[in-house]
């Protein structure tokens, strides 16, 4: 009776070591596709069909994904609603304080840091040789 159990307990972990093996490359693959596909057509240089591409990968993941949104409990939620602030909470403002001391550590004045965060965002390029703070600072 004893190795019976023991068995199924191999069996199931070797079932769920090759379901993730097998996720892991599925993953893989299709990361990999996604990369080569947008390189193949960036190379193109054809802003319509880099759009198209990029909004049919973009439709095509979350559709792939949706059921993971899907299956959050409203009720859980709003139960947990002042623990999920306060988590998100803390998560945006150590966030913030890192970009600070970052931006400290490479010479930025805090305002340069904020801007190159929130710019990192918004996809603006700017050129930053001139936002080093003074050595006054």
């Amino acid at each position: 009776m004893k190795f019976r159990k023991w068995l199924l307990k191999v069996v199931g972990f070797q079932a769920i070591a090759e379901a993730l093996g097998l996720a892991a490359i599925k993953a893989a693959v299709s990361i990999t596709a996604i990369i080569a596909g947008g390189r193949l057509i960036a190379d193109n240089q054809n802003a319509g069909i880099f759009s198209a591409n990029t909004l049919f990968v973009v439709l095509g993941t979350s559709l792939l994904i949706a059921r993971v949104g899907m299956s959050i409990d409203p009720k859980l939620l709003l139960s947990n609603f002042p623990v999920i602030m306060g988590t998100l909470g803390l998560l945006i403002f150590g966030k913030t304080l890192l970009v600070a001391l970052i931006g400290k550590i490479f010479a930025f004045c805090i305002k340069h840091a904020w801007m190159a965060y929130y710019h990192s965002y918004k996809g603006f390029r700017h050129d930053w040789s001139e936002a080093v703070c003074p050595e006054s600072d």
